[in-house]
């Protein structure tokens, strides 16, 4: 270990691990407590000692060379065991685990996973993210979050382990009098008829859709994108097109849920962490997951299966 090395750098981590949160040096200033132009000296010091440019200029703010992003990770774990191994000392018994998950679990599953870790571990913290499948990966690669919930297509890539939790029914729901209500199943080509309405690039429910069309040889007719789920069902019960959405144990008012005929018409959600990750908290918090899917019996029957 070169501590001399280290000695110089160190000081410097929190405002790199700053600076890559906020992509801003007042903002980032104004997180550590210190006066903007001591950021931008600590920034410029830290490119010296390394021998590499971490910042650069972005529109109004900065952002991180490739260099400073392969860095952030490290950083970022060092400052979260720093922080545990003082709380270890001062007696404090809290910690805390930053999850993401994709927003169709956000309203029963990550709640009943939550309460149960609060029973059982009341001294672990949560700092909840929720967003597009695309982001909550990139926020695991970069460190910011501990635990990602995703589906796991299209290939979630190397350094990542990854743990399958259970299986979500894909569904066609349309509102109430289309013609595909009554339906005892429906095709992807029939689904193609109607004008869709769907979540935006990069979230995972999008990578779905548009893998049942492709596999079909079919472009979906994009009517509306929306970013949550509670707005794509407000646009399906006005009748302004059909989704494909995850099945839900009670149908929303107005509306119909219609199986589809078709294997890939479900999704495996996992839990992803990074390679090799050994901190207690984030692998209790991973058991529990696990457990409740198999448990409650969240393993759903395959599209298709009566019903």
């Amino acid at each position: 270990m070169d501590l001399p090395r280290l000695r110089a750098i160190l000081p410097l981590v929190p405002v790199l691990v700053a600076v890559g949160e906020t992509e801003h040096v007042t903002a980032a200033a104004e997180l550590l407590g210190m006066p903007q132009p001591n950021v931008s000296r600590a920034i410029r010091t830290l490119e010296q000692r390394l021998g590499a440019a971490l910042v650069e200029r972005h529109g109004r703010g900065v952002r991180l060379t490739p260099d400073a992003r392969a860095l952030l990770p490290a950083f970022r774990r060092a400052l979260q065991e720093l922080e545990e191994g003082v709380d270890t000392v001062t007696g404090s018994s809290a910690v805390t685990v930053a999850l993401a998950f994709q927003t169709s679990l956000g309203e029963r599953f990550i709640p009943e996973v939550l309460s149960e870790v609060r029973r059982d571990r009341p001294e672990i913290r949560f700092e909840l993210h929720q967003g597009a499948r695309t982001l909550l990966i990139d926020q695991l690669r970069g460190g910011r979050v501990a635990l990602a919930l995703v589906v796991d297509r299209p290939p979630l890539g190397d350094r990542v382990d990854v743990v399958p939790l259970f299986e979500q029914p894909l569904v066609a729901l349309v509102p109430d009098g289309h013609p595909l209500a009554a339906h005892p199943s429906v095709s992807v080509p029939e689904i193609a008829a109607s004008p869709i309405v769907t979540l935006a690039e990069g979230f995972g429910l999008r990578d779905s859709l548009d893998l049942l069309f492709a596999r079909s040889e079919l472009t979906p007719r994009i009517a509306f994108e929306g970013e949550d789920l509670i707005t794509v069902r407000g646009l399906v019960t006005a009748g302004l097109g059909v989704a494909i959405m995850p099945e839900q144990p009670a149908t929303p008012a107005g509306c119909v849920q219609v199986p589809i005929r078709s294997r890939l018409a479900s999704r495996r959600m996992c839990a992803v962490t990074a390679e090799g990750e050994s901190r207690p908290a984030v692998l209790f918090v991973r058991d529990v997951l696990v457990r409740i899917a198999r448990e409650r019996r969240i393993w759903a029957e395959a599209p298709g299966a009566s019903r």
